[in-house]
């Protein structure tokens, strides 16, 4: 197709870092312009409708100013999903652009630890208590772990618990909720880049689509897996694989 048949989305996906920049700067001028603007509109709004000799004559008006500021409200709350989408798409360019593992000496238990410190109560830390110190690139096991605690707390209220498990070679970190679920057709979809749910709780929590493609392509350039396992009305349980590093795995190149 051509590049003008492409939806909106799909040139995001397309676009070039520069591109996206470029964008950004564009939609924070045309924001910067309404700023300017709105101390002038609400001067000149303001003494028609606090005027108790003319309100019967403005209710219009009054209802227009009512408009005004749902539309710049709705104005503001898209650029800001703009923004975030535009973070989002670079942040993502430059994961697939370095797949390269920082490697170093670190502790996958004090990890998520870290992870779970300052919600209290609510995040549960499940572990081993010792034999969690290998090499491992502590950089993004944290991203990771961190998109993934933040939407357990988001679309659940009850706790959530990070656990890790020895298999081996490999060690499973899951971090589990007790939210509504996921419907097993969906699961498949989790990963990929721009998908969300259709669900009026993931909707109404915003997002771009990106945060688990990135949180894929984090833990793959590990050398690692990730899935979810999700029933309705239980909640779901994500988890990936750190491997334990040896020389034939030292450097993972994602395709």
């Amino acid at each position: 197709a051509d590049d003008d048949d492409r939806g909106p989305g799909r040139w995001l996906a397309d676009a070039e870092p520069a591109e996206l920049a470029e964008l950004w700067a564009d939609v924070n001028d045309i924001l910067v312009k309404f700023e300017e603007c709105w101390p002038r509109l609400e001067a000149e709004w303001r003494p028609r409708t606090e005027s108790p000799a003319r309100v019967d004559l403005c209710d219009d008006r009054i209802v227009l100013r009512g408009t005004v500021d749902l539309a710049l409200s709705s104005i503001d709350a898209n650029a800001t999903r703009l923004q975030r989408l535009v973070e989002d798409l670079l942040f993502v360019s430059a994961v697939e652009t370095r797949s390269v593992s920082h490697l170093e000496d670190s502790d996958l238990g004090e990890a998520a630890d870290a992870a779970g410190t300052g919600f209290g109560d609510r995040v549960i830390v499940r572990r081993p208590r010792s034999g969690l110190r290998f090499q491992f690139d502590r950089g993004k096991v944290d991203q990771v772990l961190q998109h993934l605690l933040d939407n357990a707390l988001k679309y659940s209220k009850g706790q959530v618990e990070i656990e890790i498990a020895d298999r081996g070679e490999d060690l499973e970190v899951s971090v589990v909720d007790h939210g509504e679920g996921i419907f097993s057709g969906d699961i498949p979809l989790l990963f990929e880049r721009f998908r969300q749910l259709d669900g009026s709780s993931t909707r109404s929590h915003g997002g771009t689509g990106l945060g688990l493609y990135v949180c894929r392509r984090l833990v793959e350039a590990q050398g690692g897996r990730i899935w979810c396992e999700s029933r309705l009305g239980q909640g779901s349980r994500f988890t990936f694989t750190v491997p334990r590093v040896t020389e034939e795995r030292q450097t993972v190149v994602v395709p």
